[in-house]
């Protein structure tokens, strides 16, 4: 029994005695001053947290809701932290739902946590190199992510609503505010030196998918090969891990879906720079009669992107369609960065009446026009004199010529404003499939697909800019570049598969 209890049960007993009641209402508020103190008195609480399968969580976060106390659990999922009675206690962890627990009169407390992707429990089918798993025949490390796990972010890309939801997953992007921006994922480490670190996308069978023409709207699901065994179908390629990409199909009854959202950006952690009375009273330089704000005048308040997704599909049971659009326009930080685009993706699908044969065609244009950041004019913003003007005082037509700064003597403002660098680009991916089911047990495929980009890097730089005034003569400058990838793929396989009771074997074979 606990003090605050034995308290309570010992003026309950007191309160029945008549002396008590008649004399001793000090000491009666007294003793309830002491329970109040001691019910609010921190104390050191001990707990475990573990996974559903009984595994202990290490490195998971435990902070006290509302508060400010906070601690993380050792290898063997065990943590102490100060809180009170009363207090709820967050834990959380990359890979797993969040849960909360009440602080109770016990200082030893008991947590699980749920993943935060589906697990193999929940999925029936999981795809793994050329083909499908039964879930309880799945041996290697396999996560599987539903469409519903991918709407939650608006990102830079479809691939960064994966961030926090595998376990073993880095998704890292250090410039979320540049739409241009793509993140930086690796599955299984750093393995080498000069190649590529980020895992082999394999998207509707066809590998080195292009990740960047693919709309989140548009997945239904996405399956992440983590285990050696799995990815080495795939030879050399998958030794970073792959991540198989499955696009949505049409349905037997006509749909239409729409998604959209907004989002804002706005800088924070700014740099604590001095202003202009600050910067003469100290005497750091000369004055030149202005008062500016240069992380101000080189960036936006607040960014905003919107992005819209409308679908629609139809057809019956053998004969489908699904035809899904998005357009997005995003604006940077940085004053000059922004991206337009629009794309498109249609998925046929068709199945013979007796069911021996099956042709599925996939076609995705996508069109895109870039301004890129300048991310010197963020250093600039936090170097240059406060008192240097951003337009002339003797012209305001003119932008203030700068022979002055850390990184350069320009302009930001001017260079955001007059400087045009940025790129067009065309992505057009088709890939086709054709099954022919020879048996029950037995079936071929043919795939074939071709991915091809096209840029044009565009940079123009006018004569009037100051830093050329002083550095070119006055010359203007301009650049165009044109860069066209393109990539052609075949693939012939054949499966078989053979059950017999609690026994059963697969053979896979083909060309590639």
């Amino acid at each position: 029994m606990s003090l605050v209890q034995n308290l309570k049960r010992f003026l309950q007993e007191s309160f029945k005695n008549p002396l008590f009641r008649n004399g001793s209402m000090l000491l009666f508020v007294s003793l309830l001053t002491v329970t109040s103190l001691y019910a609010q008195e921190k104390r050191s609480v001990t707990g475990t947290v573990k996974s559903q399968d009984d595994k202990p969580v290490a490195g998971a976060t435990i902070k006290v809701k509302g508060g400010t106390e906070g601690t993380s659990t050792n290898e063997q999922g065990t943590f102490t932290i100060q809180a009170k009675r009363g207090d709820v206690l967050v834990i959380s962890s990359v890979g797993y739902e969040s849960a909360e627990i009440a602080v109770g009169d016990s200082n030893s407390l008991k947590a699980t946590l749920r993943s935060s992707a589906s697990t193999l429990e929940d999925v029936t089918v999981v795809a793994i190199g050329y083909g499908t798993l039964d879930k309880k025949e799945v041996t290697s490390a396999v996560t599987h992510l539903s469409s519903k796990d991918l709407l939650m972010v608006g990102g830079n890309g479809a691939l960064m609503a994966m961030q926090g939801k595998v376990a073993g997953l880095s998704v890292v992007n250090t410039a979320t505010a540049d739409p241009n921006s793509s993140p930086n994922i690796q599955l299984r480490g750093v393995s080498s030196r000069s190649a590529g670190l980020g895992p082999l996308y394999v998207i509707n069978g066809i590998p080195g998918g292009n990740i960047d023409n693919l709309n989140q709207n548009d997945i239904e699901s996405i399956d992440v090969l983590k285990g050696g065994a799995a990815s080495a179908i795939y030879g050399t390629r998958g030794s970073n891990g792959v991540i198989l990409i499955t696009t949505k199909k049409g349905s037997d009854k006509p749909r239409a879906f729409y998604d959209g959202y907004v989002s804002f950006d706005s800088p924070t952690n700014e740099l604590k720079v001095l202003n202009r009375d600050e910067y003469l009273a100290k005497n750091r330089g000369v004055d030149f009669g202005g008062n500016t704000n240069w992380f101000d005048a080189v960036s936006r308040n607040q960014a905003t992107s919107t992005k819209h997704t409308l679908q629609f599909s139809g057809g019956n049971s053998k004969t489908n369609y699904l035809l899904s659009m998005d357009y997005r326009n995003a604006k940077g930080l940085e004053l000059r960065s922004s991206k337009e685009e629009y794309g498109a993706r249609l998925n046929l699908n068709h199945t013979s009446a007796n069911n021996l044969y099956s042709v599925n065609v996939t076609i995705a244009p996508r069109y895109f026009k870039s301004n890129n950041a300048d991310y010197g004019a963020f250093s600039q913003g936090i170097t240059l004199s406060p008192t240097i003007p951003v337009m002339d005082t003797t012209d305001p037509n003119k932008y203030f010529n700068i022979r002055t700064g850390f990184t350069g003597s320009n302009n930001p403002v001017e260079q955001l404003n007059t400087v045009l660098s940025g790129s067009e680009g065309k992505y057009l991916d088709w890939s086709g499939s054709f099954r022919l089911n020879l048996l029950p047990s037995l079936y071929t495929q043919v795939t074939v697909g071709q991915q091809t980009q096209d840029f044009f890097r565009f940079g123009f730089t006018p004569s009037y800019n100051t830093s050329l005034i002083n550095a070119n003569g006055g010359r203007n400058t301009a650049s165009r570049e044109y860069v066209k990838n393109d990539q052609k793929s075949f693939e012939w396989v054949g499966n078989y598969s053979l059950n017999a009771g609690r026994h059963g074997v697969k053979l896979l074979g083909g060309y590639s």
